[in-house]
């Protein structure tokens, strides 16, 4: 399902609250390159994810405690108020579809 779409059931979820709805969609991301060549990981509203603690739609969600975002000295698993940026392989590790 593309995030437009998922956008769109999303939406259907709005008589629940503007908290609820953003805490659903916080549990899946994508990705998009930057202009160093690395991706920098998004929600599905577009902010900057930081934690994939909870990401629910990872190919590998197993690996987030083992990939670190780009210079930083914990896993994706712990918060990264600046937002997340990881490596292309890194990305693609973890299954998190890129935008280009």
């Amino acid at each position: 399902m593309n995030r437009q779409n998922a956008a769109i059931r999303d939406s259907h979820t709005a008589a629940q609250g503007n908290e609820t709805i953003r805490a659903h969609n916080y549990h899946r991301v994508f990705g998009r390159l930057n202009d160093d060549g690395n991706v920098d990981v998004l929600t599905i509203t577009g902010e900057a994810a930081t934690t994939l603690r909870d990401v629910t739609e990872l190919a590998r969600p197993q690996d987030v405690t083992a990939v670190y975002p780009v210079g930083a000295k914990t896993s994706c698993a712990h918060e990264h108020p600046e937002g997340i940026v990881l490596s292309r392989d890194d990305a693609g590790r973890l299954g998190i579809e890129i935008e280009e």
